[in-house]
């Protein structure tokens, strides 16, 4: 009888994995962060660079704030380059490292990474905490994205390092050029 019931319960916790992970209409969906969004404030931070690259831009930007020591963050950074191949020329990728940025980590509260933010026209859209699939990254950039708008060269998708910009003329850093 014991066997009975633990054969029971393992049959259980086995279609309720299955169900939640292949069969959920949400399984692989990466599910807007509202809590996050409503925490973000509603003014533009002091960082001149950031207003320039981020703020500015003509185009979608995704913002990953990032640490060189996390390991979470550098592999959401190779789940981002290959997201980043399929949607070149629609989103710009900016890199923030919140040891070096630390401004911009407490005013968007990135007191968590790897943390993921999506601008558009200027202000923050959407956002994610964690690391997650290509799959779902892929998702959130999709959703994220506004109507397809032609877009101009200039605004080839790349990651950008504040780090690597010497002026707002020298933005765009190529993927190839791009390192953790």
């Amino acid at each position: 009888m014991e066997r009975f019931f633990l054969f029971l319960a393992t049959l259980f916790v086995v279609s309720f994995l299955v169900y939640g992970v292949f069969i959920s209409p949400e399984a692989g969906q990466l599910q807007p962060d509202v809590e996050l969004m409503q925490r973000l404030p509603k003014s533009e931070p002091d960082n001149e660079w950031f207003k320039e690259t981020v703020l500015s831009s003509s185009i979608p930007v995704l913002v990953d704030f990032k640490a060189d020591w996390c390991g979470p963050c550098r592999a959401l950074h190779k789940v981002i380059d290959e997201v980043s191949k399929t949607y070149a020329g629609e989103i710009r990728i900016v890199q923030v490292d919140v040891d070096e940025h630390n401004d911009l980590a407490y005013f968007y509260h990135a007191d968590a990474i790897p943390m993921v933010l999506m601008f558009r026209d200027g202000k923050p859209v959407d956002g994610f905490r964690g690391l997650v699939s290509a799959k779902e990254l892929d998702g959130f950039v999709r959703r994220n994205l506004s109507a397809p708008e032609a877009s101009d060269s200039a605004e080839a998708s790349g990651t950008v390092r504040p780090e690597e910009v010497e002026s707002p003329e020298t933005v765009e850093v190529s993927a190839d050029e791009a390192s953790i």
